[in-house]
């Protein structure tokens, strides 16, 4: 940024006056805009959140349903078989 170049002549107080009203009121609209960006991020933090914690919770339903898949899967082939050997034994006793 380059030092503005200082008029020739005198420098009054109204001018100092208007140059910090100027300088008061760009600050006050660049402070606006910094509160209208945090809001804006504060609002992005939450549904991130709330994105990451609806994906959790569908990777843990997902996790307990392939388990109980799973163990369905093993106890009806155990199940089986314990069925099948005990249907062969009984026609193996009865010939």
């Amino acid at each position: 940024m380059t030092t503005p170049q200082m008029p020739s002549g005198q420098i009054t107080v109204a001018d100092l006056y208007t140059t910090l009203q100027n300088l008061n009121t760009n600050l006050t609209k660049a402070l606006t805009q910094l509160e209208v960006i945090n809001s804006r991020n504060n609002q992005a933090d939450t549904q991130a959140r709330d994105h990451e914690l609806r994906l959790r919770k569908v990777e843990e339903i997902t996790a307990i349903a392939a388990g109980k898949a799973l163990a369905t899967k093993l106890w009806s082939g155990g199940l089986g078989a314990l069925t099948g050997a005990n249907v062969s034994a009984t026609l193996t006793h009865i010939h």
